[in-house]
């Protein structure tokens, strides 16, 4: 949706002339290329396990996966999650979960688990 606001605003002021026509054209470019790059991020399916307070989070961009403890959200809706884990040597890192990554019941869950700092188990 910020996407299509933006090509949206783009294409208002291109259209007024305010813009050199090449300006316009390298600014849609780069729009568009971020979009994908965005869609194809977002479009993966994202495993995600609990086990004993431990979760772990599968494939990464790397096809590597993370495993922390749950610490708290630092942004949630109803389309994004923005999780903060510490590992086990104490280091914090954050995962972005798409609702469109992970099955409806674990986007559920893991709103919960942030919320209210439970460790339900989660199969996905």
């Amino acid at each position: 949706m910020v996407v299509g606001q933006s090509a949206l605003c783009l294409a208002h002021v291109g259209a007024t002339g305010h813009l050199p026509v090449a300006l316009v054209v390298l600014c849609a470019t780069l729009l568009a290329l971020q979009s994908a790059a965005t869609w194809r991020r977002i479009g993966r399916r994202t495993r995600i396990a609990h086990d004993n307070g431990v979760w772990t989070i599968s494939p990464l961009p790397d096809g590597s996966a993370r495993c922390g403890t749950l610490l708290r959200a630092k942004y949630r809706s109803s389309w994004l999650l923005v999780l903060v884990f510490q590992t086990e040597d104490g280091k914090r890192f954050s995962e972005e979960i798409w609702s469109g990554a992970v099955s409806a019941q674990v986007f559920s869950q893991l709103h919960f688990a942030a919320l209210y700092g439970a460790r339900p188990a989660i199969d996905s």
